[in-house]
Order: C-alpha cells, then structure tokens, then sequence
C-alpha cells in the first residue's frame, strides 16, 4: 500500500507569490497543496524545506439551490 501524503508549499505568505515547486510530470504544484504519494522526490522536497505536509485540500460546496415553495 502507498502512503500518500498532502503537501503544499513552504514559502506562501498571503499577498505574495510562494515558491513555484513542480511536481514529478513538471505541472507547479497548486497553491493549496495537493494529495500525493510519498515518493522519494517529494520525500526529498519535504526535506529540502521545499514543502510542508499539510491537511487535505478543502473541497468546494456546491451553490445552495434556492428552494421554492409547493403550492397546494
């Protein structure tokens, strides 16, 4: 079984650009962080101080569907 793992990155600070790290097929790594297996590369971006394990990313609701009376 793989360990997976969310990282985001270590440098993001409100109102800035954070650290650009890239993930194994070369995409940037999205700024609320992402759920990956525990690879030797992202074992060493953990220990560069590249990254930061953190919790899952949030999900997004879905918009409220206003609800409508049923007339009788």
């Amino acid at each position: 079984m793989t360990t997976t793992v969310t990282v985001k990155e270590a440098y993001l600070k409100p109102g800035r650009a954070g650290l650009q790290v890239r993930q194994t097929d070369g995409r940037v790594l999205p700024t609320e962080g992402k759920r990956v297996a525990l690879t030797p590369y992202w074992r060493r971006r953990i220990a560069d101080g590249d990254v930061v394990v953190g919790s899952a990313p949030a999900k997004r609701k879905a918009a409220a569907r206003p609800q409508t009376k049923s007339e009788d």
